[in-house]
């Protein structure tokens, strides 16, 4: 199967997932970035800081994003600004939420009797996000093993 690629992010969605995960990491080192998965890509007024959500990290790491408020307050960053790239950041966040047919479906992969793939448990974020880093990295194998 072929996956069309979104703008800089590539549309198989086992390798969108691990650039995530990795811009996420890096995410989780900067001093000035904090985690809080129900933002995309949020500075805060109150702070010299960014909260990222999954996709959020890719919009900052990979995509090279820096929000820059044109007046004093909070500016927050969105995936429809960046309409090569949305399809494939809104799917993140619907992989991160565990609803894996609606990830694939949002990259426009097709799916059928033999390749179904069911939504699958993706605990919250939480504390350092050891549980969801290992249960996205299962949704990486899941999604490897029908070659997506």
């Amino acid at each position: 199967m072929t996956f069309k690629k979104f703008g800089v992010l590539p549309g198989k969605p086992s390798e969108l997932i691990k650039l995530a995960l990795k811009d996420l990491t890096k995410a989780e080192k900067a001093k000035n970035v904090g985690i809080l998965m129900e933002d995309w890509y949020f500075r805060s007024a109150f702070e010299e800081k960014c909260y990222v959500c999954l996709a959020g990290s890719v919009m900052r790491g990979t995509m090279k994003i820096k929000p820059t408020p044109e007046s004093e307050g909070s500016f927050a960053v969105s995936p429809m600004e960046y309409p090569e790239e949305e399809l494939a950041l809104t799917a993140l966040n619907l992989f991160r939420l565990g609803l894996v047919a609606g990830g694939l479906h949002t990259l426009g992969i097709p799916l059928n009797e033999n390749n179904w793939i069911s939504d699958v448990n993706v605990r919250p974020y939480g504390g350092k996000g050891i549980d969801f880093r290992k249960d996205m990295n299962k949704v990486v194998k899941l999604l490897e093993s029908k070659g997506f």
